[in-house]
């Protein structure tokens, strides 16, 4: 089965984010077969540069398995990704949720990632590790400890290791498709903010588990120069944190369910 690589990008000329986009999709083209696998990325409000880029990127390689939708509109990350999602998710396929500013140098990690994901049917979200995570064995925090874990193999298949950990930072995580057929869609109060957070919590009290896979890494290229943009994403999603934790109180309440489909 293939996998559908989504990735939801806003590039204005007030935040000046392109440069990263560019990169990360640079990235992607020299490391991740897109003749197999299919990248869907949803521009939110782009400007005329960055509107100009994607589209020559998939004029450029027709042979490639490129989908873009553009909207006048920033109608934020879970949206965006759902909207993917929707429209492009063949049944029962993996779907990897992807920032556009992050990269990941080794060639074949989607194969990677995907071998791994159908290894386990318990496991639901699956995450490459950023270097400037701080998640180990020892961490202070219940949600940030992690151990590893070897997933199910039988005689002659290749040992897969990952570091089970709660929380799985998003900035490029595989969702099972078991773990979608429980859950539906990505939930978020606000443009920014949680949607990751809400999609461990939800896979956990499925009944799966959350792990980063070993000896994989991916490094954010945004470090966070950019200070009017990173202000603008924390209002924003400090603005959706109450709605957040009501979330989360709901769920162990009952009163809201783990499934989401908004399409319903």
């Amino acid at each position: 089965m293939s996998v559908l690589i989504c990735m939801a990008s806003y590039c204005t000329d007030e935040n000046d984010r392109l440069k990263y986009a560019v990169r990360t999709v640079e990235n992607i083209l020299r490391t991740v077969d897109l003749t197999r696998h299919t990248l869907a990325v949803y521009l939110n409000s782009p400007n005329k540069a960055t509107s100009m880029f994607y589209a020559g990127v998939q004029l450029s390689n027709p042979h490639l398995k490129i989908e873009l939708i553009t909207d006048t509109e920033n109608i934020g990350t879970a949206k965006a990704i759902n909207t993917l999602i929707k429209s492009y998710r063949r049944d029962k396929q993996p779907v990897i949720k992807m920032d556009d500013d992050c990269v990941v140098e080794r060639t074949g990690w989607v194969d990677r990632m995907e071998a791994a994901i159908n290894r386990d049917p318990k496991l639901g979200v699956l995450g490459l590790k950023r270097v400037d995570l701080e998640q180990h064995p020892a961490h202070t925090t219940h949600f940030f400890k992690s151990e590893l874990r070897m997933l199910p193999h039988v005689k002659g298949e290749k040992w897969i290791v990952v570091e089970q950990s709660a929380d799985i930072m998003g900035t490029c995580t595989m969702l099972s498709p078991a773990l979608l057929d429980a859950v539906g869609f990505y939930r978020q109060p606000n443009e920014y903010g949680y949607d990751d957070s809400d999609m461990n919590i939800r896979s956990l009290m499925s009944g799966f588990y959350n792990a980063f896979l070993c000896n994989e890494d991916i490094e954010h290229i945004d470090a966070g120069e950019n200070t009017a943009y990173f202000e603008f994403k924390q209002k924003r999603a400090a603005e959706g944190g109450a709605d957040y934790q009501k979330y989360i109180s709901d769920y162990k309440l009952g009163i809201q369910p783990l499934y989401y489909n908004p399409y319903e």
